[in-house]
């Protein structure tokens, strides 16, 4: 997926004022106020209360909070690779990504945020390259990361390796996301089984995982899986982009039913369409992504789409520009609005619902 960043060049940045706007659809009206962001990932975990990355044209990448008013920054070490934030209001928050230790090879990064300062932690080398991609709050004594060759837990004091779910009649896995939801903690990743690749989700109730059914892409194509978001255990989603042997691309939403999954395209809008994030309340989804228009510009533009818990339908979306992407899309927590966070030539955005 291409992405349009900007710089950030101060330690805050100023919202640029709200604009409302009210459309009608296909989807039922939506009214979204749009405000200028630091980042083309920002995700909400309250009212007022939102984390994510910033990576400045000098290579610094920095934690950035939303407090209900106005965003702060933080930079963060130059020594490793930010991949990924999660955090529960102003006061805590986790990053965790990789650093080089050697050719070809890395260790795990995780730095923690208490309100104050940021401090790192570590796993012991175990002599294999494993690098964080992803992470997920349950609580603050209850934290998931996931990457290459790697799923790590914090208990409230200390990171540990955890063995990987896998599929029956896997020869291992690989975990690549960790979501946490009103349903608990999810993971998704891919496995080898009977000489095929195919991806699976897995639900932890707390002692042990849930293994669902697999899914595997078509022949000659491949699938990248951005993330899995879940309401219930027998109510998932995984958002997915299906690519071609042309590279070209397909939008696809697969829903867990508790029994099996569920491959839909996406509502047309126009071609090589992404699906690059989903979120789920209740019977209620949301998801984003792109589309390049059907004018010739090959210019890919932002798409947003609603489950309103029998259909997919295609939300007009305040950010129309070529070259603009939605990356991110996230319920508020205990409120019932939404926020959806990307990036276009002008700078990064947030717009939420309501």
């Amino acid at each position: 997926m291409h992405v349009v960043k900007r710089s950030l060049t101060a330690a805050a940045v100023a919202v640029a004022g709200f604009t409302a706007l009210s459309l009608q659809g296909s989807a039922s009206a939506v009214t979204w106020q749009l405000m200028s962001s630091p980042t083309i990932e920002a995700l909400p975990d309250s009212a007022t209360s939102a984390w994510g990355l910033s990576a400045s044209t000098d290579g610094t990448v920095s934690a950035v909070h939303w407090n209900g008013t106005a965003w702060s920054s933080t930079a963060l070490t130059r020594t490793a690779t930010e991949s990924a934030i999660a955090g529960s209001g102003a006061a805590n928050a986790w990053v965790v990504g990789s650093r080089q230790v050697g050719y070809d090879r890395h260790q795990p990064y995780f730095t923690h945020f208490n309100g104050s300062a940021w401090t790192e932690f570590a796993l012991p080398d175990d002599g294999a390259s494993e690098a964080l991609s992803s992470v997920a709050m349950v609580s603050p004594s209850d934290v998931w990361a996931a990457g290459s060759n790697l799923l790590a837990h914090w208990n409230g004091s200390r990171w540990s390796r955890v063995t990987r779910p896998a599929p029956s009649g896997a020869a291992g896995s690989e975990i690549q996301l960790v979501t946490a939801s009103g349903s608990g903690l999810w993971a998704a990743g891919t496995a080898a089984v009977g000489g095929s690749t195919v991806e699976f989700a897995a639900r932890w109730d707390g002692t042990s995982w849930a293994v669902t059914s697999t899914l595997a892409a078509a022949a000659g194509h491949w699938w990248e899986v951005y993330n899995i978001a879940a309401s219930s255990p027998t109510n998932a989603w995984l958002s997915i982009t299906d690519n071609d042997q042309n590279f070209d691309t397909t939008a696809l939403a697969a829903h867990w039913n508790g029994t099996s999954w569920t491959i839909t395209p996406m509502p047309a809008a126009g071609t090589m369409q992404t699906l690059t994030w989903i979120a789920a309340s209740g019977n209620d989804a949301y998801a984003v992504g792109t589309y390049e228009n059907n004018s010739g510009d090959n210019a890919f533009r932002a798409v947003v789409y609603h489950w309103n818990g029998s259909a997919w339908a295609r939300v007009p979306f305040p950010v129309t520009s070529a070259y603009s992407a939605a990356a991110r899309v996230g319920y508020v927590p205990g409120t019932g609005a939404v926020w959806v966070s990307g990036g276009e030539t002008t700078g990064d955005f947030a717009a939420r619902t309501g």
